[in-house]
């Protein structure tokens, strides 16, 4: 009985090609890109095994310590079952494809954005210029300390006009700031304390001046009534009245005081009747 030849063992292509040893090792990948200007580019890499352009390079170690670099098809060739080596290439061009994706997105952003910065930025000095002469540009401009006043300005330079009740509003509280030193010279007591007196007129300012817990320590409010004639009454009760309203009422004068250089009557005992 003859024995049987032994096996031929084939040896692998990369040491056919005298890169090395078998087995071999995976070290890592890189991109090498050939930057030609003008947004182009192409392969800067050269596959060790077949000659190829290459643009993601694979590192490999032969046995023997030889190194070289091999393409994304050719790496399939490094059949070493337990290293892995073809799981382990695949997995980090993926991974370095997606981390380069997203600074790709990042960096268009971060475009994009510098971009409508520097936009804003030309049309917010184009407004300015061309706003020079408005003369509601000009009223607000020359009232700095009104933080309301100052947004509105801030706001037609960014966009070159307000809308109408943006617009309807600024003017509201300018005509209050600029009528304010007229009407302080003007400004009035109404009748004497603990006289009652008719109070005709517009609800000028609400606020809440003090929180109460229950109904045995209830909420104070302030209301500032603008008569028709021109006197400021002042009015704490437990509820606020709502800016704009009308008022028909009589009231006991309960002080007549000054405050920021305009008189004002201090009611009490506000009664509301009916408008003739």
């Amino acid at each position: 009985m003859t024995e049987a030849a032994p096996a031929t063992v084939r040896a692998h292509r990369w040491e056919l090609s005298g890169l090395g040893r078998a087995p071999f090792r995976y070290l890592g990948m890189y991109e090498n890109r050939y930057d030609m200007g003008g947004g182009h580019s192409k392969p800067g890499g050269t596959c060790n095994y077949c000659g190829q352009g290459i643009l993601y390079c694979f590192k490999v170690e032969s046995a023997d310590g030889k190194r070289f670099v091999v393409g994304c098809d050719c790496i399939a060739h490094c059949h070493d079952p337990a290293e892995k080596i073809v799981v382990q290439a695949k997995r980090a061009l993926k991974e370095y494809k997606r981390a380069k994706a997203g600074e790709g997105r990042a960096a268009k952003r971060k475009a994009e954005a510098e971009a409508r910065q520097a936009k804003w930025a030309a049309d917010r000095e184009a407004n300015k210029t061309r706003l020079a002469t408005d003369p509601l540009y000009l009223r607000l401009s020359a009232q700095p300390e009104n933080e309301f006043l100052a947004q509105m300005r801030e706001s037609l330079e960014k966009w070159g006009q307000l809308t109408e009740k943006q617009e309807a509003a600024a003017v509201r509280v300018l005509e209050r700031i600029e009528g304010e030193p007229a009407r302080k010279a003007a400004s009035f007591h109404l009748g004497a304390v603990g006289e009652r007196v008719a109070v005709v007129g517009v609800v000028e300012l609400v606020r809440c001046v003090y929180r109460g817990v229950d109904r045995y320590d209830p909420d104070r409010w302030l209301n500032k009534i603008r008569t028709d004639d021109g006197a400021l009454v002042v009015w704490f009760t437990g509820s606020g009245r709502v800016e704009g309203d009308r008022v028909f009422a009589t009231a006991t004068v309960k002080d007549r005081s000054e405050y920021q250089g305009e008189k004002q009557t201090v009611v009490k005992n506000l009664r509301e009747k009916a408008p003739k």
